[in-house]
């Protein structure tokens, strides 16, 4: 029988129960401590909510314990598990709720302004997991779906993909294989646990093996060194930025961080300046570079670190497993540029999006442009769609350009992406209106602010009369990118 995540961790706590599995700020939660408050948060989900099995609950944390509790209890019951960007508008918020159907959102109070507009949903104050005083027992259920993830897709409207609970341990046990986690080892979260990389990445495969893992959400490189050092951490992941900052702000100077074992980073590119500073100045840990998707649901290849220098330019090569191929024209090629594909293990499908056209035969278009090299090792080349990249989080073009054409106030706009030492930043061109005013610019902050997510705001905007058109007359990026 294929075990639950909730399985895994009910195994794992029986034979670790005195031992530390979350540190968050101050707070201290052993195995056997978490265990008890899962059995008690599930009995009050199923019996006092009256949630069940099969029921999607959203969840709309921070690195906080209470993610971990609710992601246990609700795997317990047989629920599926939506974790929500905490930084996203209420308005985009609420999408998601609606297209996963979730019954109920499980919320850190300071985003009670985000969703006190949604009427429908049960909302569950999250502090109530640490403090029940009830007691009962709630069955295990033997359901196969696990999460319902959400990322955007080439229009820039989210889909929502269904994942289930043997998906999530197979990649989680890629990682773990592939970086080379052990038992003993203590990760530091750092990455959101809204994130794959936080969730899928870091949470489940600690769960499996009965590691410790501190939770912050201060990815200051000030906090991160500090914590890293304060409870000799083995394993910190996230997008490049979080390392860059390491280095270009100089912190690294004032650490050894001769406990860390390995740094992983995926989402974005990372610079080999970068990753030449970090092994002059911390030879001891090892470096890896994980490429995967949200369709996947997991890591489909990893540089190992001792390709880390000789090959920083690639994602490295297919895991052991999985299938990983370069389609151009509707053949497979190595050698040339063409669209990444791959032949996914578990992945059960949209649940509001046509799966079918995603597919190339049994193999998933990941929506990437890259080339295979005759030795297996995958260099990108870029979004298919356009995709910006902004601290490990997908933004596309298009929905930025479609809040800013709202306004009125613009003949043309055109949003791409800048290259920066800290990653992708979006930067619009605006071709405005006669009547738009000379402020436009701080006009079209005011109604980004309102209208989208922080890391999807344009970082900059460029006035131009007119925006560059090619010889059909369609916008010219060559000659737009010459610009940044």
């Amino acid at each position: 029988m294929n075990m639950s995540i909730y399985q895994q961790f009910y195994k794992i706590s029986q034979l670790n129960k005195s031992k530390l599995f979350v540190v968050d700020n101050e707070s201290r939660f052993t195995f056997g401590q978490i265990s008890k408050l899962v059995d008690k948060f599930s009995y009050y989900l199923k019996n006092e909510i009256g949630l069940n099995e099969g029921d999607s609950v959203a969840l709309l944390l921070n690195n906080q314990v209470e993610f971990v509790i609710s992601l246990l209890s609700l795997n317990k019951l047989g629920m599926v598990t939506v974790p929500v960007n905490n930084r996203l508008t209420s308005e985009e918020i609420k999408y998601i709720i609606d297209a996963s159907q979730s019954k109920a959102i499980i919320l850190n109070p300071i985003y009670g302004g985000k969703v006190s507009s949604i009427k429908r949903v049960t909302k569950i104050n999250a502090k109530i997991a640490k403090e029940l005083d009830i007691s009962g027992e709630t069955p295990v259920s033997k359901s196969e779906n696990a999460f319902i993830l959400f990322t955007s897709g080439t229009t820039g409207t989210p889909k929502g993909v269904l994942h289930t609970n043997r998906n999530s341990l197979f990649y989680a046990n890629v990682m773990i294989e592939g970086l080379g986690f052990e038992s003993d080892m203590k990760q530091l979260i750092a990455a959101p646990l809204y994130h794959a990389i936080g969730c899928e990445d870091q949470l489940i495969p600690a769960i499996i093996l009965g590691e410790t893992v501190i939770l912050t959400n201060d990815t200051t490189p000030q906090n991160v060194a500090h914590l890293l050092e304060e409870y000799s951490i083995d394993v910190l992941l996230g997008p490049p930025t979080i390392f860059a900052l390491l280095i270009l702000s100089g912190i690294s100077k004032k650490y050894k961080l001769l406990g860390t074992k390995i740094f992983g980073y995926a989402g974005a590119p990372m610079r080999p300046q970068v990753i030449r500073a970090l092994k002059k100045r911390f030879p001891h840990i090892k470096l890896f570079n994980f490429y995967g998707s949200t369709e996947v649901g997991g890591t489909i290849t990893i540089l190992d670190d001792k390709y880390a220098i000789s090959h920083s330019e690639t994602v490295g090569k297919a895991v052991k497993g999985v299938e990983v191929k370069i389609l151009d024209e509707n053949k497979f090629v190595v050698g040339k540029v063409g669209e990444v594909v791959t032949r996914p293990r578990y992945m059960k499908g949209y649940i509001n999006a046509d799966t079918k056209s995603a597919f190339f035969g049994d193999y998933l278009r990941m929506g990437d442009l890259g080339k295979l090299d005759k030795e297996g090792f995958l260099t990108l080349f870029g979004r298919m769609g356009d995709m910006i990249i902004v601290q490990g989080e997908n933004v596309y073009p298009i929905e930025i350009e479609k809040v800013l054409m709202e306004t009125g106030l613009l003949k043309e706009v055109c949003v791409m992406g800048r290259d920066t030492i800290l990653g992708q930043q979006p930067v619009a061109f605006i071709s405005p209106t006669d009547e738009s005013g000379e402020d436009i610019t701080e006009k079209l902050k005011a109604i980004c602010k309102e209208k989208l997510a922080d890391f999807k705001r344009p970082r900059e905007f460029i006035v131009l009369k007119e925006i560059p058109k090619n010889s059909v007359g369609k916008i010219d990026k060559k000659r737009l990118a010459e610009l940044l």
